[in-house]
């Protein structure tokens, strides 16, 4: 028999675990044009705004799938053991 609340917890850690390492991989493209200012953000080519975009994208979709998935997953893990 499994155990539900342990697999919706690691499910929601795989899926944060995925956007982080988009998230790290488009950061590491940025790496170049940091600190960003406002003149250097002005001048950014096309895959450089792809590179933010990608970053700012998994940044949100982590935040969300954090916040929607894996804390209140990581609470109905321990809710049982709290309740001990």
């Amino acid at each position: 028999m499994s155990d539900l609340p342990t697999l919706v917890l690691q499910e929601a850690w795989r899926q944060c675990d995925r956007h982080l390492h988009h998230m790290l991989h488009a950061l590491a493209s940025l790496r170049s044009s940091l600190p960003l200012s406002p003149q250097s953000a002005s001048a950014l080519d096309d895959e450089a705004v792809q590179d933010w975009d990608q970053f700012i994208l998994r940044f949100t979709k982590l935040q969300d799938a954090m916040g929607a998935r894996l804390f209140p997953a990581l609470l109905a893990r321990i809710a049982p053991v709290v309740k001990s």
